[in-house]
């Protein structure tokens, strides 16, 4: 964010004004199991299976609540 600041500022656009905090807050529901997919991800190992997924894996639209996804 400080680098698109500096950018910002050498185009002489209007300032910023950030709200704290800009980044590090939830986003909504979010699961455990999701942060490991994550890690796989960031690690180049997301081909890697944890389990067999079940049916209701393959039911599961990204917008689905984290509260209402039983294993």
């Amino acid at each position: 964010m400080e680098r698109a600041q500096a950018l910002w500022a050498q185009l002489n656009l209007p300032p910023i004004a950030l709200k704290q905090p800009w980044h590090g807050y939830p986003l909504g529901d979010w699961i455990e199991r999701w942060d490991t997919w994550a890690e796989r991800a960031v690690a180049g190992t997301w081909k890697k299976p944890a389990r067999k997924p079940g049916a209701a894996a393959h039911r599961l639209r990204p917008e689905t609540p984290a509260r209402k996804v039983t294993d």
